[in-house]
């Protein structure tokens, strides 16, 4: 065995690696010579000389962090295989190829990666041996070979889909054990889960649609001028955490035999008959899963009114819900009338006015505490913004009226509205996964039931990518690109490289993950 050199910072690694791997120290040994300070002379197995020779794209990212080798890295540490295997179960009988959680993860990969579509990811996915190869390993399969759609779709559709809904609801509490929560108490203000729903139309067919509407369960029939059509509509309640983070926790179908109303009422309504049915059943979800947790419900408006308010009192959840103009009309007679008295103005009052970014922003908080509606005492809490410019000229101003259910005070009032404003980032929800790659709208199945659990998956991938995409690792590796174009480049890494990413030294240690999340601004004690 003769004296063979090689780049150094490249090739100790190699070598590293194998000594890891491949056991014993005498079958590879090496001398090491100083020359220059950027070159070794090796002693080495001439195996180890080929190896190295043959696979040179190895070492462009050898014990580096890709955004690849994170994401297995990150997986792993979630434990998301783990968490489909032990609360999903395979209603299939006998041998078979592709074990469930295989199956669930290849399923993920095509949402996750932001494809658009399953033709999209198996079209670009089986390009080469190679990146087939990669994604196969990726869910785990270690044949190589990626399961056609058919198999994937067979299998979902005869999944429960709350059994799925269990996996999202699992992948919060493995954070919550993790002391994902309490080691960042601003995620959690006052010490409570804020808990946001809405609801929005995922699909739409006419009779002449391949989907089968007669059939469908969650088919809703609407008609208007003598045009019919059919409605999916899903409501999903998340948790909501100041600095924009979202989780979401449960996916609910609206089913057809629910609901009561016409089917020719504007859209609006139709909608909001739909979020009314679904607001118990997923309440009482999330209550039955955890019962001792503290939520705080944020809701808008439509349920503003005594029936809502009792049920949350029965499952032992705060709340805070918008009152529109219009609706409790006495109740907002009754606080007109206190904030023209002087001394209630005094006292119920706060006002702060501050300079950002060259303008005047000038902030008030009324608040009216044991305001009778019917049998209740609720507590009502009025916010106003108005911002100018360095001219004194009027650029926007805001109203909000929420009602609470705790007591209001100087003190607590500016927190109690920026709770009341997370409300946002679940209809930011529903615009992220339908116009941010995850084309929610797009028919990734034709089956009713397996259209439902393909949108639970977009959840499990939308929660992933959120945290993922937190890690203090992955934020020099995004420079300012979207999460959809980030993940995209993420799923060319892994067909491009193939493999051999799968010996990267990050996977085989016990990397402890950090997130990057920052408080995003001063909250006020309560």
């Amino acid at each position: 065995m003769g004296l063979q050199s090689a780049p150094t910072a490249a090739f100790l690694k190699f070598l590293k690696i194998k000594l890891l791997r491949n056991g014993p120290l005498s079958k590879l040994f090496f001398a090491q010579t100083k020359k220059k300070e950027d070159s070794y002379n090796m002693t080495c197995a001439p195996n180890v000389i080929q190896e190295f020779n043959s696979n040179p794209e190895i070492f462009a990212f050898e014990g580096t962090n890709t955004g690849a080798t994170l994401l297995i890295s990150y997986l792993k540490k979630l434990k998301l295989q783990k968490i489909f295997l032990a609360v999903v179960s395979d209603p299939r009988k006998g041998k078979v190829l592709y074990s469930i959680e295989k199956l669930l993860l290849t399923a993920l990969s095509t949402v996750l990666f932001r494809m658009g579509s399953k033709r999209t990811f198996h079209q670009e996915g089986r390009e080469t041996t190679k990146s087939e190869t990669a994604l196969a390993k990726f869910a785990g399969i270690h044949t190589g070979v990626l399961p056609n759609s058919k198999t994937i779709d067979d299998l979902l559709n005869r999944l429960n889909s709350d059994e799925m809904n269990e996996v999202l609801m699992s992948l919060f509490e493995t954070l919550r054990k993790s002391k994902f929560f309490s080691s960042r108490p601003w995620l959690i203000p006052n010490g409570l889960f804020h808990v946001a729903i809405d609801a929005e139309t995922i699909h739409k067919y006419t009779l002449e649609s391949a989907h089968n509407c007669k059939q469908c369960p969650y088919c809703l029939k609407r008609e208007r001028g003598g045009t019919v059509w059919y409605s999916h509509i899903q409501v999903v309640g998340s948790i909501v955490c100041p600095g924009g983070l979202r989780i979401p926790l449960y996916v609910y179908a609206i089913h057809a035999k629910s609901l009561r109303g016409e089917s020719s009422v504007s859209d609006d309504k139709f909608k909001q008959e739909c979020e009314l049915s679904a607001f118990p059943v997923l309440l009482q979800k999330i209550r039955d899963r955890f019962p001792k947790l503290p939520f705080c419900v944020l809701a808008d408006s439509l349920y503003a009114n005594g029936p809502s308010m009792e049920l949350l009192k029965k499952l032992s959840m705060e709340f805070m819900i918008v009152r529109k103009e219009g609706s409790m009309k006495t109740v907002g007679r009754d606080c007109d009338g206190l904030a023209l008295i002087p001394d209630h103005k005094i006292n119920h009052t706060r006002t702060e006015t501050a300079r950002e970014n060259n303008r005047t922003v000038k902030r008030s908080w009324s608040f009216f505490n044991d305001i009778e509606y019917g049998d209740h005492k609720i507590n009502i809490l009025r916010f106003d913004e108005w911002v100018t410019d360095e001219e004194g000229q009027l650029i926007s101003c805001v109203h909000w009226e929420w009602i609470v259910s705790w007591r209001l005070s100087k003190r607590n009032a500016p927190q109690t509205a920026m709770r009341g404003r997370l409300r946002w980032l679940e209809e930011d929800l529903f615009n992220t996964v339908k116009n941010r790659g995850f084309h929610m709208k797009h028919d990734y199945s034709r089956n009713s039931n397996c259209q439902v659990v393909w949108s639970i998956l977009i959840m499990i991938a939308l929660l992933v990518t959120e945290l993922f995409t937190a890690t203090s690792h992955v934020a020099p590796l995004k420079k300012g690109r979207s999460v959809k174009d980030f993940m995209r480049s993420v799923f060319f890494d892994l067909c491009k490289l193939g493999a051999k990413l799968f010996e990267a030294m990050i996977l085989y240690r016990n990397i402890q993950i950090r997130y990057s999340l920052r408080k995003p601004f001063e909250l006020h004690e309560v």
